[in-house]
């Protein structure tokens, strides 16, 4: 390899590296900063019996009352805002915010009737005829996506900084092993899988616990197929730093690693 090519094998590997640090980072303050407020936020919302009388402070018991909903404002677009106005019998007036249109809001106009319940001095779901849907101030989900911070940045970054370290000392190379390129290809998978099921437990409204359960049933069969698809791929080392050209094989014809 001339000069040129390891000084940008070095870079790219490098950027990695510095990548790989920052996802362990935010895993580390996700884990340490948000999971445990949310759990614990999470648990006690599950957890709460019904107010035994109207509550005159926050309470982490729930109440449920009848509003009349108007001002309602649904998505129309990137930063756009869904919100409503609840109004109880004495007039008084609560600005909500909610996840998204559905499942209930879209279908609702101006001076409908709908219960909502109270938790901690916030609507958290309004009801009527339809359905149940949730509002911004409702805690479920938050946990969800903390723990699902957690799982896809640490070993994501993790596994870079392995990639990265290991490029870094066979930067000499012309091209990185097959090993590395296939350690590569699963770090992208498993992200992606580990992104999609946080989102799928979240929507399944599942036990959080579910996310680091499966991960490593996932990670196995990730493995296993980038096994396969390193086999029977070419090389794409350009990712880290690399031409991106297929294996050289040597005299006898066997593939170099």
């Amino acid at each position: 390899m001339n000069a040129r090519n390891s000084r940008t094998t070095v870079t790219v590997a490098v950027g990695w590296l510095v990548f790989g640090v920052v996802c362990v980072l935010g895993a580390a303050l996700a884990a340490l900063a948000g999971l445990p407020g949310r759990l614990a936020e999470q648990r006690a919302f599950d957890s709460a019996a019904a107010c035994p009388a109207a509550p005159r402070e926050p309470a982490d018991c729930r109440w449920k009352q009848e509003f009349t909903i108007s001002a309602i404002r649904l998505y129309a677009g990137r930063h756009s805002e869904i919100t409503a106005t609840l109004t109880d019998r004495s007039g008084r007036e609560r600005p909500t915010e909610f996840k998204s249109n559905e499942p209930l809001l879209d279908d609702l106009d101006d001076g409908d009737t709908v219960v909502g319940t109270i938790w901690r001095g916030e609507v958290v779901e309004i009801a009527a005829p339809g359905g149940v849907q949730e509002t911004e101030a409702n805690p479920g989900g938050f946990a969800e996506a903390a723990m699902g911070t957690v799982v896809v940045l640490g070993p994501t970054g993790l596994l870079v900084i392995a990639a990265s370290g290991w490029r870094l000392r066979r930067r000499a190379d012309e091209e990185p092993p097959r090993a590395l390129t296939g350690l590569l290809w699963f770090t992208g998978a498993q992200a992606a899988g580990s992104l999609a099921l946080g989102i799928l437990v979240a929507a399944g409204g599942w036990s959080v616990w579910l996310i680091p359960g499966l991960w490593p049933v996932m990670a196995a069969a990730t493995a296993g197929l980038t096994v396969l698809a390193v086999r029977k791929a070419g090389d794409v080392s350009a990712a880290l730093g690399g031409t991106g050209t297929a294996p050289s094989t040597d005299e006898d014809g066997a593939r170099a690693v």
